[in-house]
């Protein structure tokens, strides 16, 4: 016999569709968090120093770059046009492999460098700018240029911005001093060396400025005239080691 329906009820569905109509809600919602996770553009801030120096620290799985024949302080890897330096020369640390990993939407390239010691360090530059966000350590100013200095992993860091790129230096057993001086050499820093830095070389006399404009004001003389100065302060200082 049909079922007769209590006065003031509402219509049920049927109950395949009341089940389908939750799955279906289910469903939606789980797209939506996927759709939120995955975005691309969705936490890239997010990575850390912390999570880049873990990477300098991890073994290497390729194969080091060399040396770039166009640009020799570059090694022939880059991130967005970012090089990596070429510190063997005249720093004595090779580079003896690479990784690349991916964390929060960034690819963070990693580049392994070795030093006649046995000592290793790990440079990695993320990719994407805005670069996250850089607290915490100590700072440290070179050249106009700020690093800061942080302990990680139980390792040293220093963690800087190279053209608006996020970079990171680390080594077990490697002083914060070494990896500021590597981080902060020549033209791999973000600022200039200044002339007399650690980075920069020895300090380049160059002459005042009153030098200058007199060696300027005698050169725009005539030959006779300078001739006919020069001959004048020669009579001068004979006159006065014969007065002495």
């Amino acid at each position: 016999a049909p079922r007769r329906r209590l006065p003031g009820a509402a219509a049920l569905p049927p109950r395949g569709w009341r089940l389908g109509g939750a799955g279906a809600l289910v469903a939606a919602a789980a797209l939506a968090l996927a759709l939120t996770l995955g975005s691309p553009g969705n936490g890239t801030s997010e990575l850390t120093v912390s999570e880049a120096s873990a990477l300098t620290l991890r073994a290497a799985t390729l194969a080091a770059p060399a040396e770039n024949p166009r640009a020799r302080a570059q090694l022939a890897a880059a991130v967005d046009g970012v090089a990596f330096p070429y510190w063997e020369g005249r720093l004595g640390w090779r580079s003896t492999g690479a990784r690349v990993d991916r964390i929060a939407g960034r690819t963070v390239r990693t580049i392994f460098y070795s030093n006649g010691n046995g000592e290793r360090i790990g440079y990695a530059i993320v990719s994407g700018t805005p670069a996250p966000a850089l607290s915490g350590g100590v700072l440290r100013w070179h050249a106009g240029t700020p690093y800061r200095l942080m302990l990680e992993h139980g390792s040293q860091v220093v963690a800087w911005l190279r053209e608006g790129h996020l970079c990171v230096v680390a080594g077990r057993g490697v002083s914060g001093d070494t990896l500021l001086r590597l981080a902060s050499w020549g033209p791999h820093a973000a600022g200039t060396p200044q002339p007399g830095s650690s980075s920069g070389g020895p300090a380049q006399r160059t002459p005042s400025s009153t030098a200058r404009a007199a060696s300027a004001s005698a050169s725009r003389l005539p030959s006779g005239a300078r001739s006919s100065k020069s001959s004048s302060s020669a009579g001068i200082r004979t006159k006065r080691r014969l007065s002495s």
